[in-house]
């Protein structure tokens, strides 16, 4: 091999490895940019209720730009809202590729009322429907927030035995929720529970003994970051 065709033979195998670390370093910079879809189904705690009418999904996508986030939150809604709603509070985001689907609900259902088992059977068609609708996704359902009960006593914190007008304590719509979770093979996260919200800390924590303040706000995404970035 003359001295021309080795220098060829250098050039060409530079520009092949310059070639392919540009294909690599294309590649990574592609990944980097993908945004993850998050679909955020909820009542007003999703919308977002505190001093800056922000929500724990406003905070979450603040400190992860890579995260898109399709926040449907309504203001009063109980689970038969959201599923008789389903189509078009979807409709711009069915067919879109979706990573993640969470529904944080049923805390309106407690509080006007809802009876359990219409709560039961609109919150198992949702489910159904989502895991339809969004094949791909993960879909988790969120459990109501301990709070102020607005009934008959109301503005009093709960207390054990606490129900509203039919006799449901807010847990009987937590424990329907995990139930149900585990029948249609869906995730479910448990917020109910003294870790969270409770008589302790709901005056240091939300803005009116329901809503969550900017403080649990940014706990809570905290706690959704958890299922959005798995």
């Amino acid at each position: 091999m003359n001295d021309g065709t080795k220098k060829r033979r250098r050039r060409f195998l530079l520009i092949a490895a310059l070639l392919m670390a540009a294909a690599i370093g294309g590649a990574v910079f592609r990944r980097q940019e993908q945004k993850i879809t998050w679909v955020a189904l909820g009542d007003s705690i999703t919308c977002g209720c505190d001093e800056e009418r922000k929500s724990y999904a406003d905070y979450l996508v603040q400190e992860h730009p890579e995260v898109r986030c399709r926040k449907k939150g309504v203001i009063g809604y109980c689970m038969v809202d959201l599923y008789r709603n389903r189509e078009r509070m979807l409709k711009d985001v069915v067919g879109q590729e979706v990573e993640i689907v969470t529904v944080f609900a049923g805390t309106n259902d407690f509080g006007t009322d809802v009876p359990l088992s219409e709560f039961e059977a609109d919150c198992d068609a949702y489910m159904k429907y989502l895991k339809k609708t969004f094949p791909e996704a993960e879909l988790v359902f969120y459990t109501p927030l301990y709070r102020d009960y607005f009934g008959e006593n109301k503005g009093g914190a709960m207390i054990e035995g606490t129900v509203n007008h039919l006799g449901y304590s807010l847990y009987d719509y937590v424990g329907c929720i995990k139930k149900l979770g585990e029948k249609n093979q869906v995730a479910t996260v448990d917020l109910s529970g003294s870790g969270y919200l409770n008589a302790e800390n709901l005056r240091e924590l939300t803005i009116d003994g329901l809503h969550p303040n900017q403080k649990e706000n940014l706990r809570l995404a905290e706690v959704f970051e958890e299922k959005v970035l798995e």
